[in-house]
């Protein structure tokens, strides 16, 4: 839960990013202040998400980070990567956000435009990418994704992807 004195806001309602630079600026302030390197930032893509029809759900605030002067402060990825639908915090709807794994081509290919960035956390010239759920991926999907990925960082002139996951309750 963001700390509403450190970011000079009155309730959490306020804390939205899209809306108020001055967030952004205060999260800076306190990596220098403290003396931090950067943060991840959860990413979220699905494969059907039949409420906006778009994959990427709150890109613009990445966007917002990838192209603001952070100086040497860096960011990476947590992809998301649980299903919404079914999910009880969105009510009882038709709606899917679901994640299929049938869209790996595409995905890797917008990950690469961020990965460029200056912003974009890179150890060893490669780029940090985390999946923060991989127990809802199969073994195979994980394998092709990381290869693909691996493979298009290559041809982009990175040593490679820097591909973590969560271990806790990691079925593979």
């Amino acid at each position: 839960t963001p700390n509403l004195e450190l970011l000079n806001i009155k309730s959490i309602n306020d804390y939205d990013l899209k809306m108020n630079d001055n967030l952004i600026n205060t999260q800076l302030d306190l990596l220098k202040q403290y003396n931090i390197d950067g943060f991840a930032m959860y990413y979220y893509w699905f494969s059907t998400n039949t409420i906006t029809n778009k994959k990427r759900i709150m890109y613009d605030i990445h966007e917002k980070f990838l192209n603001i002067n952070m100086e040497d402060k860096k960011i990476f990825f947590i992809w998301a990567n649980e299903n919404w639908s079914d999910n009880p915090a969105f009510g009882d709807n038709k709606h899917k956000i679901i994640n299929e794994y049938n869209d790996m081509e595409e995905h890797c290919s917008e990950l690469i435009v961020a990965f460029k960035n200056n912003n974009y956390l890179k150890i060893n010239n490669r780029p940090i990418f985390y999946i923060h759920h991989p127990w809802e991926m199969s073994e195979e999907n994980i394998n092709k994704f990381k290869d693909r990925l691996h493979n298009l960082c290559l041809h982009n002139g990175f040593d490679g992807i820097d591909f973590r996951i969560n271990s806790m309750n990691n079925k593979i």
